[in-house]
């Protein structure tokens, strides 16, 4: 004999009964928002699969570049550039003749 009453019992079967309905409810939304965004996730991890396949390639072809640029500037090195006399500030008087040119200027051929 059971010690249930068929209250209890009835309790028990109504739980589950609702426990089935959530369940069925839950796959239910599942599968119609899984198909809603199917292509979303399919393009997103194409996308990463495509990133993951090109990046070695990039990566050799970056280290290619910078490899022949050491090797040219080894083969070929840069000017060196001559040093700059210093600039007198813009109002110091000019103290060279053949920067004077008001001096050399007859007024009366003018």
């Amino acid at each position: 004999m059971t010690d249930q009453s068929p209250i209890e019992g009835s309790l028990v079967k109504e739980r589950l009964t609702w426990l089935g309905y959530g369940l069925i409810t839950g796959i239910i939304i599942g599968v119609l928002v899984g198909w809603l965004w199917h292509g979303v996730i399919g393009s997103a991890l194409r996308v990463i699969l495509i990133v993951l396949l090109i990046t070695p390639f990039v990566v050799a072809y970056v280290f290619y570049l910078r490899s022949k640029d050491a090797e040219t500037t080894a083969q070929h090195p840069a000017p060196q550039q001559a040093p700059s006399l210093p600039t007198p500030p813009p109002n110091a008087p000019i103290d060279a003749a053949s920067r004077v040119v008001a001096d050399s200027i007859d007024p009366d051929r003018v």
